[in-house]
């Protein structure tokens, strides 16, 4: 039997993940990212839903435990990318193509990717 206690979110939290999810949506809304995803309390995972639709954004929420995971996007297209990503996800060490295909949906710069994967030992140069 689950220890209910674990289960409780607190005011904070729940505001921090409402706040998140309305930033993450309105990103993705106006198209400076084609996904955001945030991992929240089961008991938030609603709330955060009911925002990014709010905002026009679909969502798909992914079960662990007492947390979801809440992809937010808003394209079919995108859908299936993240459905994609979620399969190669049990993969020890993503390849330089997932690490790629990963930053640039979630909308990070050729640049923050490269520096990702020199600090991560795939490169020796994110410049050179």
């Amino acid at each position: 039997m689950k220890n209910t206690e674990s289960l409780k979110i607190s005011v904070r939290e729940r505001l921090d993940a409402e706040s998140q999810a309305l930033v993450y949506s309105q990103q993705v809304a106006t198209g400076a990212k084609l996904a955001a995803s945030l991992m929240v309390r089961t008991s938030a995972a609603d709330a955060v839903t009911a925002i990014a639709e709010a905002e026009g954004c679909k969502t798909l929420v992914d079960t662990e435990e007492d947390w979801k995971t809440v992809w937010i996007y808003k394209y079919p297209f995108v859908r299936l990318l993240i459905d994609e990503m979620r399969a190669r996800q049990s993969a020890e060490r993503p390849s330089p193509l997932d690490v790629w295909i990963t930053g640039k949906l979630f909308g990070y710069s050729d640049y923050e990717i490269a520096r990702f994967l020199q600090d991560h030992g795939y490169i020796e140069s994110a410049l050179t």
